[in-house]
Formats: structure tokens, sequence, C-alpha cells
């Protein structure tokens, strides 16, 4: 049972969740004062989110460096469109 709990899998599970946990708090705080703000610290959220998807569950963290850094590139790439549409 202890070496199926301290797997990567579980650990980025249990990220993913304790972020998600983060946004919504984030998205339902009384103390933002902006949805701008708001706005802005989710997609950043969301980004972190996919990219480890995208490492862990899609295994490309054991692909070649090339593809590694296409999907980087394209989160990134996401990151700045979503966060330019926001502003």
């Amino acid at each position: 049972m202890k070496s199926l709990i301290l797997t990567r899998m579980t650990l980025t599970w249990m990220i993913l969740s304790s972020v998600t946990i983060f946004s919504w708090a984030v998205s339902h705080s009384p103390g933002v004062t902006s949805p701008r703000y708001a706005s802005v610290i989710i997609i950043v959220v969301a980004l972190f989110k996919a990219r480890l998807v995208i490492l862990n569950f899609m295994e490309v963290r054991l692909a070649p460096r090339m593809m590694r850094l296409i999907a980087d590139a394209w989160i990134a790439l996401l990151g700045v469109s979503l966060i330019g549409l926001v502003q």
C-alpha cells in the first residue's frame, strides 16, 4: 500500500487537487479586489496544471528533449495569449 501512495502519479494528483482548491479559493475570495488579477492567477494556475498533466500523465517527461521543448513552448504561447486577452 505504501508503494502505491508514494508514486509520481499519486504525488502529481495530490498537487493537482491542491492547486485546484487554491484556484477555487482565489476565484471566490473577497480579498481579490480586481477580477483581472484573479483571472491572471487562475490562468497561471491552469497552465501549471496543464504542464503537470502533459509531463506526467502524457509521459512527455520521458520523451525526447525537442518534444518537451515544444510542449513547454505551446504552454508559454497559450499563457501569453490568454493573459494578453485579460489585460
